[in-house]
C-alpha cells in the first residue's frame, strides 16, 4: 500500500478534496471533547523550556510585564501581585491579564495509546507524528473556565512562538484536531480565528493518504495513463501551464505516490521536481529534483484557463478514505 498524495501542483482541486476529508474526521470526532482546552506541540525531541523564557513571550505578547518566579508552581498559594509565570521543568503556571494559563515540557510520546489514535487520521504525515514523536509541548487554558476567543488568540499566538524545526504536528485536544506543522502554521496561529485557520482551511501541505487497492482506483489511473498523450501534446505545445503529474517513487523498500511539476519531457522520461515533502522518502524533499518513467505515472493535471486538465485520482481517494473511517 504505497501512499498517494494529493501534493502541491497550484493547490490543484485539493481545496475541495481537503475540506472534504476534514469534514470526515469532524463527523468522526466532534462528539470526543474530554481533555484541557488549549494547544499541544508534539516534537521530535525533547525541548527545553525556563519560567524566563516564558516570561518574555508572554510579557511580548500581552503587551504587559511579565515576572519569572523561582520554585514550583503552587496555584494554591496566594498570589503575588501582577502577571507572572512561576514553576520549574515539566510545569508551569502562567497568570496573565487575568488568566490562568499552565505550560507542560515532557520527553516522551503524547498519548497512552498512540497505535490506536494514529488510526483516526487519514493523513500519513499525522499518523508518523504521532507515532514518532519523542515529546511534547502544552499550554492550557484553565481560566476562565470557559475559554473566550481572546483566550485562544492568545495561547495561538504564544504557542506560536514556540513552533520550530523541531515540531511535527499542533493538536487541538478539545476536539482531537490534529495538523501538520508547515511553512504557514505560525502565520495561521497568528490569526483572528486560529482553530478554524489552523485546523479547516486548506494545508500548505495537503494530505498524504494510505489507500488500500481497489478497482475504482485502478480504473482512475488507468484513464490517466491512457491519456497521457494529451498532458504531454499540451506540454509539448505550451498551451497551459503548472504541469504536473503523480508518479510512484522509491526509496529503500519505501514507495510513495508523489506530485511532480514538470519542466522537461523527452521521449518515455518525465523530469521536474518534488511538489510536496515526502513522508518517508530518504535523501528526498520538496522540490527535489527526479526522474520517473512515463509508465509510473498514476494521475497528471496542468491549468488551462481557470481550470485545471486532470486529476483522475482524488475524488476516488476522497470516497475511498470516507469508506475506510465510516468502518473505524
Amino acid at each position: 500500500m504505497a501512499p498517494m498524495g494529493f501534493g502541491n501542483p497550484f493547490v490543484i482541486a485539493a481545496v475541495v478534496t481537503v475540506v472534504a476529508v476534514l469534514a470526515v474526521i469532524w463527523r468522526v470526532l466532534k462528539s470526543r471533547t474530554e481533555g484541557p482546552s488549549g494547544f499541544v506541540l508534539l516534537l521530535k525531541q525533547p525541548a527545553a523550556v525556563s519560567a524566563g523564557q516564558l516570561a518574555q513571550i508572554l510579557s511580548e505578547e500581552s503587551g504587559s510585564e511579565v515576572a519569572a518566579l523561582e520554585g514550583p508552581a503552587d496555584p494554591g498559594e496566594e498570589r503575588p501581585a501582577g502577571d507572572f509565570v512561576t514553576g520549574t521543568s515539566p510545569h508551569f503556571i502562567a497568570f496573565v491579564a487575568g488568566g490562568m494559563y499552565a505550560f507542560h515540557s515532557f520527553a516522551g510520546r503524547y498519548g497512552d495509546n498512540p497505535e490506536r489514535i494514529a488510526k483516526y487520521y487519514p493523513d500519513l504525515r499525522l499518523r508518523k507524528a504521532i507515532l514518532e514523536n519523542r515529546a511534547w509541548l502544552a499550554m492550557d487554558i484553565h481560566e476562565p473556565k470557559v475559554p473566550a476567543p481572546g483566550s485562544y488568540r492568545f495561547a495561538a499566538r504564544v504557542i506560536a512562538r514556540l513552533v520550530n524545526e523541531n515540531a511535527m504536528a499542533i493538536f487541538y485536544p478539545p476536539q482531537r484536531l490534529l495538523a501538520v506543522v508547515d511553512e504557514t502554521t505560525v502565520e495561521r496561529l497568528q490569526a483572528e480565528d486560529p482553530i478554524q485557520t489552523l485546523f479547516f482551511s486548506p494545508s500548505a501541505k495537503p494530505p498524504v493518504l494510505g489507500v488500500e487497492s481497489d478497482p475504482r482506483l485502478d480504473e482512475a489511473i488507468a484513464e490517466a495513463r491512457r491519456r497521457f498523450p494529451e498532458f504531454q501534446a499540451a506540454f509539448q505545445r505550451g498551451s497551459g501551464d503548472k504541469f504536473a503529474v503523480k508518479a510512484k517513487l522509491t526509496a529503500g523498500s519505501v514507495s510513495e505516490h508523489i506530485w511532480i511539476l514538470v519542466n522537461r519531457i523527452e521521449g518515455d522520461t518525465i523530469g521536474g521536481r518534488l511538489g510536496n515533502e515526502p513522508v518517508d522518502l530518504d535523501g528526498l524533499h520538496l522540490d527535489s529534483t527526479v526522474e520517473v518513467n512515463a509508465a509510473e505515472i498514476s494521475d497528471w493535471v496542468y491549468g488551462s484557463g481557470d481550470k485545471p486538465v486532470g486529476l483522475f485520482t482524488p475524488k476516488v481517494i476522497q470516497q475511498l478514505m470516507e469508506e475506510q473511517q465510516r468502518k473505524r
